[in-house]
């Protein structure tokens, strides 16, 4: 999970952290990253080279919210 405080968001730490990530992932020989991204987040993986698999229907303490199911190639 990624994220910023809303005072700091628009800066780069997230691509930074998952930069950092990717590499170190890369180095330990993983091959594929997965994320499941709310709305909001699914741009910033896409953006980043995330493909969605599928959009998926999660329950959060009795609430129903939209997410998806995402994953990067790192090979």
């Amino acid at each position: 999970m990624v994220y910023v405080h809303k005072d700091y968001q628009g800066q780069g730490i997230a691509s930074a952290l998952l930069a950092e990530l990717e590499v170190s992932a890369q180095n330990d020989g993983i091959e594929r990253l997965t994320a499941n991204a709310s709305r909001v987040a699914k741009s910033f993986f896409m953006r980043r080279g995330f493909n969605v698999l599928a959009a998926q229907q999660v329950d959060r303490r009795g609430v129903r919210i939209e997410n998806f199911q995402m994953e990067k190639d790192l090979v």
